[in-house]
């Protein structure tokens, strides 16, 4: 019973729900803000999403980055990018989306990263 709750204080706890937003974010709605970034600083105009493939994989990389870093590994960060990075690449570097990858890429890590770091800060 105490167990339960302190488990419960805790949920219902600012903290708890400033990190539960910041997880939320870096899911879903950056998925679409880097997407908006990328397309509109390289070609100017909006994403077509319909033809979007990786969009799990991305979000993952974010939650997995902003998780080392809120924990203070920032030294696997390279670690969880790099596989991807070096796996794509061929592909990428062939088509016309390298300049969009690329700032895709440094868009979601660099919110992953802060986002990272404000959760360092909460816990």
């Amino acid at each position: 019973s105490t167990l339960t709750a302190s488990l419960a204080a805790a949920v219902n706890s600012d903290r708890f729900l400033l990190l539960l937003t910041a997880y939320a974010f870096i899911t879903m709605p950056a998925w679409v803000l880097i997407k908006f970034i990328a397309y509109g600083l390289v070609k100017g105009t909006a994403p077509d999403f319909p033809g979007i493939t990786n969009k799990y994989i991305g979000i993952l990389e974010r939650l997995l980055i902003a998780t080392f870093v809120g924990l203070g590994q920032f030294i696997l960060v390279p670690l969880v990018t790099a596989p991807r990075f070096l796996m794509e690449w061929p592909t990428v570097a062939r088509s016309e989306q390298t300049a969009v990858y690329l700032v895709e890429l440094l868009a979601s890590i660099t919110i992953a990263v802060l986002t990272g770091i404000l959760i360092s800060q909460l816990w």
